[in-house]
């Protein structure tokens, strides 16, 4: 009976790690897909503040990363 329950408690972990992990994944695609298209013109995305910017136009108060 025991082993029952906590098997049961397990799999609800399971669940809400897995659904977390979806969300995660549904928002890089959909970030992913916002920048189709911006590669060819030269717009890169910083990986620490998440802006976009151009390599030409970047300036000395950009993100440090930049």
């Amino acid at each position: 009976m025991d082993n029952a329950i906590s098997e049961k408690i397990e799999m609800a972990k399971t669940i809400k790690d897995m659904a977390a992990e979806r969300e995660k994944m549904k928002f890089r695609i959909i970030k992913l897909k916002s920048r189709k298209g911006k590669v060819d013109m030269g717009i890169k995305m910083c990986k620490i503040c998440n802006k976009e910017f151009h390599e030409k136009e970047n300036f000395n108060w950009s993100c440090r990363s930049h």
